[in-house]
């Protein structure tokens, strides 16, 4: 695996303390928020930072938890695509971008969220139309 250092990283955080490096691109849901990293070291650096405040940072990709340890699971997360069924946020006056980039919508589960399903959807496109895949919060019986 080559993940280049210099590439820039969407990666869905729990770090319990606001990123320095890393850009938040929405309030946080839950505690979680997608962030922009502009290099894996700046992604370190806030988790480092957030360590050693006495927090264990917790790492979402569209494929699941992510062990930093494991240089490997880094791949994806340059330009990360979401395809099946995710928990998704929905900002306000945003359902119509949703209809548009999502291939269906399943169910409303609680106000603002619904269960969506995507076809090799942008992350970063969707959080720019205020659409958030909640990839933290896995589904069992849609994906």
């Amino acid at each position: 695996m080559n993940v280049s250092c210099e590439k820039p990283l969407y990666v869905a955080l729990k770090l319990f303390v606001k990123p320095v490096e890393c850009k938040q691109l929405h309030e946080p849901i839950d505690g979680w928020g997608w962030v922009y990293c502009e290099n894996i070291d700046a992604l370190l650096r806030d988790i480092i930072r957030a360590v050693r405040q006495g927090f264990e940072p917790l790492i979402e990709s569209v494929r699941g938890p992510i062990n930093i340890l494991r240089i490997e699971e880094l791949e994806g997360l340059t330009n990360p695509t979401v395809r099946g069924c995710f928990k998704t946020h929905v900002m306000p006056g945003k359902h119509p971008e949703l209809f548009k980039l999502a291939s269906s919508v399943k169910v409303k589960t609680r106000p603002f969220t619904v269960i969506a399903c995507f076809e090799d959807a942008n992350v970063a496109e969707l959080i720019l139309h205020g659409i958030i895949p909640l990839v933290w919060d896995r589904l069992e019986s849609y994906t």
